[in-house]
């Protein structure tokens, strides 16, 4: 990537960081600058133990979202940005930016 399109990409990160707290519930913890991974497993293991503790059956599914974003459709996530009210400025800029990446 050109370094135009990189410093493109980072201030629109940044802007949507300020955004992304409304849009993503509070118990994910992926692209939000706030939130760690460690945080999301302190949780687990909080769970697990209550569940122990109080005699309760638990299942627990662990799934691996590794490079997960590559597989994604980029018409899927322009549609999910349009649908939570982006605007058309907004969604031309991710548009191009996802058609000029290699």
């Amino acid at each position: 990537m050109n370094i135009s399109l990189k410093l493109l990409t980072k201030i629109l990160a940044d802007i949507l960081q300020m955004v992304i707290i409304r849009l993503v519930h509070r118990n994910q913890y992926f692209f939000i600058k706030t939130r760690t991974i460690q945080d999301c497993l302190a949780w687990s293991f909080e769970y697990i133990h209550q569940c122990h503790q109080f005699k309760r059956e638990v299942i627990i599914l662990k799934l691996d979202f590794e490079k997960a974003f590559d597989t994604v459709e980029h018409q899927a996530i322009l549609e999910i940005k349009n649908h939570l009210g982006f605007p058309s400025i907004w969604m031309n800029w991710i548009k191009n930016i996802l058609n000029s990446g290699t």
